[in-house]
């Protein structure tokens, strides 16, 4: 059914056919990327059977652009479906990553979320930023490293690197010295 539908070349003829025969998440999903971006939009707002996961495939297929403006425009529905930009921005490529580091600041987001998203940008994206062109409060997520959607903890870094970014931190102390789960601990103050 996928592979009818997702063929079919106007997105009002897929659209129809989603309202007419109910799809699980998955396949919805599947349908929607294939949809220009507005009616990706209307699409998620209107299928509640889509779990993260699903939204999230769809989020990534998105112009830059356009995801940046979704997640302004709704909010609201993010926050149900806890869709944390980051979590989304973290799983695309490094050049739309890099797009949108780079318009980043300018976005109305909260300084809480856009640290989010720069502290987990991959770090060969972090490593093309020139660091003087971002305000001081970004520095320190800027320096921390990542892997997708978390930031790996580095014992003697500045704890403020990664201050607000808690809920993102990834550490594994099982083999850490004694000195080494001191600093651990004032990370954590």
């Amino acid at each position: 059914s996928f592979n009818l539908i997702g063929k079919l070349q106007k997105d009002e003829d897929k659209m129809s056919l989603m309202e007419k025969y109910p799809f699980s998440g998955c396949i919805s999903s599947k349908i929607i990327q294939t949809m220009q971006d507005s009616n990706k939009e209307k699409m998620l707002l209107k299928h509640n059977e889509l779990n993260f996961n699903d939204i999230k495939q769809i989020l990534i297929t998105f112009d830059v652009n356009n995801l940046m403006a979704f997640f302004e425009r709704n909010g609201e529905f993010c926050k149900n479906k806890d869709v944390e930009p980051y979590a989304v921005i973290a799983d695309m490529s490094a050049d739309k990553q890099l797009q949108i580091a780079l318009s980043l600041t300018t976005r109305d987001f909260s300084v809480d979320t856009k640290r989010k998203i720069f502290a987990t940008l991959s770090n060969e994206v972090k490593e093309k930023l020139n660091r003087e062109d971002y305000p001081q409060e970004f520095q320190g997520a800027l320096n921390v490293k990542s892997k997708s959607k978390y930031v790996l903890v580095e014992l003697g870094r500045n704890p403020q690197d990664y201050a607000g970014l808690d809920e993102l931190m990834s550490i594994n102390p099982e083999k850490f010295s004694k000195e080494q789960k001191e600093q651990l601990k004032q990370i954590c103050l």
